[in-house]
C-alpha cells in the first residue's frame, strides 16, 4: 500500500448551466492487486461529509465509488450505462439514476489521473452534470 497526495475537482453544473466548481487536497493510500486498484482518503468538512471515508475501486470495466461514515453509498460508473442507487444520510434517502458518460483511467503506480463524466438525478429535480478529475501523485517519503 502506498501513501499518497490526491488532488480532487469536481465540476457540477446544472439544468440552467450553471456551474458549481469543487477542489480538494488531501491524503490517501493506493494500492493494486491483479485486476483491482483501490484508493482511499477521508473526507473533510470542506466536502461537506466530514466523518465520511471515500474508496474507489477501479477494475477493468468499471469504477466504483463506496462511502462510509456521515454517508453511506455506492456508486458505479460504465460507461453508457444508467443505474439506480441509494444516497444513505442523517437526514433520509435519496434514491439516484446516474448515467456514465465516460472514463479516463490514467492511474498507474500511484501516479496519474482519473476523470468521470456523468448526470446525476435525483427523483422529483433537475438532473445535474458531473465532472470529477482525480489527480494522484505517490509520496516519496
Amino acid at each position: 500500500m502506498d501513501k499518497v497526495t490526491i488532488s480532487i475537482h469536481s465540476l457540477q453544473r446544472d439544468g440552467r448551466g450553471d456551474d458549481e466548481r469543487m477542489q480538494l487536497v488531501t491524503k490517501g493510500t493506493y494500492e493494486e492487486c491483479d485486476d483491482l486498484r483501490i484508493l482511499r482518503y477521508e473526507e473533510t468538512e470542506l466536502t461537506g461529509m466530514e466523518g465520511t471515508k471515500t474508496t474507489i475501486e477501479l477494475r477493468p470495466d468499471a469504477v466504483a465509488l463506496i462511502r462510509t461514515g456521515t454517508v453511506l453509498m455506492r456508486q458505479e460508473f460504465r460507461p453508457g450505462r444508467t443505474d439506480g442507487m441509494t444516497y444513505r444520510t442523517s437526514y433520509g434517502d435519496l434514491r439516484l439514476q446516474m448515467h456514465t458518460y465516460e472514463i479516463n483511467d490514467q492511474l498507474r503506480d500511484g501516479n496519474g489521473t482519473l476523470m468521470l463524466r456523468y448526470d446525476v438525478s435525483v427523483t422529483g429535480m433537475d438532473t445535474r452534470y458531473h465532472e470529477l478529475t482525480i489527480h494522484l501523485r505517490k509520496d516519496t517519503h
